[in-house]
């Protein structure tokens, strides 16, 4: 019985030894500490390499765990899915729409005519386009036509309007 329980804790220790000098907890054990003096380097990763050898059960999943990046986790998401079929849906929408800033054989003034409107892709191009259009003064507001079944955003800005990121601003 006395054996049994000596091959059971030594198997228990190599198996955390090899844990930590095999998997991704060996980087973060080892990692440069070169502002410490070395003797406390060394008691400090003594001490991490005793206590992973001795907790290893604790620590293996995450360990062993694949890292996964924000977009995965991003992309699984059932809201995101979502919203990125209903965006996947209106680009389809926008194929056969200008590709430029301003739609061609549009008559009157350039966003403030219904027969003018701005070109946006998709109501989130709209979204995003409205969001960077400034009043120099900001004293009034204005109604505004966007036509969101475009190619891309125009880059252009409608009368007494500035855009930000264009035009200097």
């Amino acid at each position: 019985m006395n054996a049994m329980w000596t091959y059971a804790l030594t198997a228990y220790f190599v198996v955390g030894l090899i844990l930590i000098l095999a998997t991704s907890a060996q980087q973060s054990i080892w990692r440069n500490l070169a502002i410490a003096p070395a003797w406390k380097v060394w008691l400090f990763r003594s001490i991490v390499c005793t206590a992973g050898i001795t907790l290893w059960p604790i620590f293996l999943p995450d360990w062993l765990r694949k890292k996964k990046a924000l977009w995965g986790d991003l992309q699984a998401n059932p809201v995101f899915k979502e919203q990125k079929e209903l965006f996947d849906a209106m680009s389809m929408m926008c194929e056969g729409g200008c590709d430029t800033d301003e739609i061609p054989g549009g008559q009157g003034e350039f966003g403030h005519d219904i027969a003018n409107p701005i070109p946006t892709k998709t109501t989130f191009g709209s979204t995003s386009y409205l969001a960077k259009l400034r009043l120099p003064d900001g004293s009034h507001l204005a109604m505004l036509y966007v036509s969101p079944y475009q190619k891309r955003n125009s880059e252009k800005a409608p009368r007494g309007f500035g855009l930000l990121g264009v035009d200097g601003q």
